[in-house]
């Protein structure tokens, strides 16, 4: 069956629809408004189908249809770019674009090593890194504005396949002087009555209040931060201790303030990091190289996957 609209019409659709307005579109692929108005109008004449509804002077909206036809063009863009770069490519050569998603926690631990290790692999290899919360990433996975990411499986993962890289145990962080920072093991209740200092959660990110929930505590929350440093730095100082997740690869704060991780005695529940790609779409080559690489640095098996796209 022939095709009847072209490929520039379906980039002039989704550049509108990620930027929301017909400039917009306009200047990003170096041509005329009138130019992509009249190719978004063929390729809704040509789908039979309505995209957008044009609002005056205040851009385009997509329609429901315009919503489900979004996220195949998005996968048909990457797809004619994936068959560009390997058409440029030395066998032994990648090139191409890739937007990697992580959690905030998770980024200073993985990121600026993928970025260096591919960088000097990979140098026809350019990346974008989008952090937020876990449904933020979820979400920009489906509508393709992600390629693939890592994060905390904490909420509800429909829509993704996932495969499951580490299993972390919460521990507190103690700073070194304090009573409890010789003992091998920590009982929460021997923590109950200090002050808690915590990073600021968001849905599908690790909750540390509801490690002490769990055991029938109730958090003494003295700071509550953004910034895993300015949590780290803050028990450096005995401002009180922090339950995390993710270790640090080093046991001092910000200001070189001398810090103790300890194992929690109780029994606590554990978190999963996952690397998370949109169900039903076709991995591009440099997708699987970093999905490979992060499963690596995870000591976890690059060819595994979970067979459900979703995850408790």
């Amino acid at each position: 069956m022939p095709v009847d609209y072209s490929f520039r019409q379906v980039e002039y659709f989704v550049h509108a629809a990620t930027l929301g307005t017909i400039s917009a579109a306009a200047n990003r692929c170096s041509t005329s408004q009138t130019a992509v108005s009249l190719g978004i109008a063929e390729l809704e004449r040509h789908l039979g189908v309505q995209l957008f509804v044009r609002r005056k002077a205040k851009g385009v909206a997509l329609t429901k249809a315009g919503a489900r036809v979004l996220a195949e063009a998005r996968e048909l863009i990457s797809l004619a770019e994936q068959l560009q770069a390997d058409a440029r490519t030395e066998a032994d050569e990648v090139r191409g674009h890739l937007t990697f998603g992580c959690t905030a926690t998770l980024a200073p631990v993985v990121v600026p090593r993928l970025l260096d290790d591919f960088g000097r692999r990979h140098p026809g290899l350019t990346f974008s890194v989008v952090e937020g919360p876990a449904e933020t990433l979820r979400q920009a996975l489906i509508n393709g504005e992600c390629d693939i990411a890592l994060m905390y499986a904490e909420q509800d993962m429909t829509g993704l396949n996932c495969q499951t890289l580490s299993e972390l145990q919460p521990y507190v962080l103690l700073p070194r002087g304090h009573r409890l920072a010789r003992r091998k093991a920590v009982r929460l209740a021997d923590l109950a009555e200090e002050p808690l200092i915590t990073p600021i959660t968001s849905p599908g990110s690790y909750d540390s209040e509801a490690v002490l929930r769990s055991v029938g505590l109730s958090p003494h929350v003295a700071l509550r931060s953004s910034s895993m440093e300015v949590v780290r730095a803050s028990v450096g100082r005995a401002l009180g201790y922090a339950i995390l997740v993710q270790r640090w690869p080093t046991d001092e704060s910000f200001e070189g303030r001398p810090l103790v991780c300890r194992p929690i005695a109780d029994p606590v529940p554990s978190t999963r990091v996952v690397l998370a790609r949109a169900a039903g779409v076709r991995q591009t080559f440099r997708v699987e190289l970093v999905a490979r690489y992060c499963a690596s640095a995870f000591g976890a098996d690059p060819d595994a996957r979970t067979p459900s796209p979703e995850m408790p």
